[in-house]
């Protein structure tokens, strides 16, 4: 079963958005399981993000030391906040991806 952290702040409007649609999203497809603790984007990541296995990460981001710390563990990342990104000046092949995106 897929495994996915959510990095969200559930005290913003658009964190409670997130967590309400993984929630429907779960009801209706089922087979999903959602890693999420209160989180706030600018205090780092969680310590147990470097331990548990997920296959994807939901987050919302305020700097790029944040950015560059999602990248080192190598899963599909699906980030808000593009400013911040496009403010790292990245040149490897991840960061190509999400200009596509």
């Amino acid at each position: 079963m897929p495994t996915i952290a959510l990095l969200v702040e559930s005290a913003r409007g658009y964190g409670r958005g997130v967590l309400s649609g993984a929630a429907q999203y779960v009801q209706s497809h089922g087979r999903l399981n959602i890693l999420h603790q209160a989180f706030a984007s600018d205090e780092g990541l969680p310590k147990w993000l470097t331990s548990q296995r997920c296959d994807g990460i939901l987050a919302s981001i305020e700097t790029p030391e944040t950015f560059r710390a999602l990248q080192v563990l190598n899963v599909p990342l699906v980030l808000q906040r593009y400013s911040i990104l496009r403010s790292c000046r990245f040149r490897d092949s991840m960061a190509a991806r999400f200009r596509h995106w």
